[in-house]
């Protein structure tokens, strides 16, 4: 087995062992030593595929986006419908660690330095939706992503406590807020939209 492999599984191991834990007793009180300790991993190996607390957020990130880059994306779809698609997929991909996020999201509330040390990876997340909708490009580009980003955080929370099967909630949310940055972008740049249009 590759060394690359070798990392690959043991990330997956310490990711899902850490995301248990973290749902059962909390984030706050995660000690790296404790997660080396459960898994009975050496905890230079540890410090070497988690170096901070913020790189197990950052890890779930990164499977998300594998999980989205695998997926194809219609070509035929507007822009506008591909992005809600996505981070609808975002949202999905997540289900499994809901309990978790749960935590972390209401614990991060208080531990802002934390929160804002995993933004960068969240903000090339948002690079790569951006990227699969078709906005790359244009004179707006340095803007999308930070504020996809917010927009995304602001749907988490309805997200977290919404139980329906289908996310009616998280849909009628996300679609409502998308149409209002829509709606937003046209009023102060009339062009910008169909600058987009000929990017994409």
């Amino acid at each position: 087995m590759s060394n690359a492999a070798q990392a690959t599984d043991e990330e997956t191991a310490l990711l899902d062992a850490a995301l248990g834990r973290i749902a059962e007793k909390g984030y706050a009180s995660l000690a790296l030593s404790e997660l080396a300790a459960m898994t009975n991993v050496p905890l230079t190996t540890v410090y070497r595929v988690f170096p901070s607390k913020a790189a197990i957020l950052e890890a779930l990130i990164r499977r998300v986006d594998f999980t989205l880059l695998s997926e194809a994306v219609d070509p035929g779809a507007s822009v506008r419908d591909r992005l809600f698609d996505l981070l609808m997929r975002r949202f999905e991909a997540l289900a499994p660690y809901r309990a978790a996020l749960r935590v972390i999201h209401r614990e991060l509330k208080r531990r802002p330095a934390e929160a804002l040390a995993v933004a960068p990876a969240m903000i090339r997340a948002m690079d790569w939706i951006i990227d699969l909708a078709g906005l790359s490009g244009g004179a707006l580009q340095p803007l999308r992503a930070p504020a996809l980003g917010a927009l995304y955080a602001s749907v988490v929370p309805v997200w977290l406590d919404d139980d329906d099967p289908g996310l009616a909630r998280t849909m009628a949310t996300l679609d409502r807020r998308l149409r209002r940055v829509e709606e937003l972008v046209e009023r102060l740049h009339p062009k910008s939209r169909q600058s987009d249009a000929r990017d994409a």
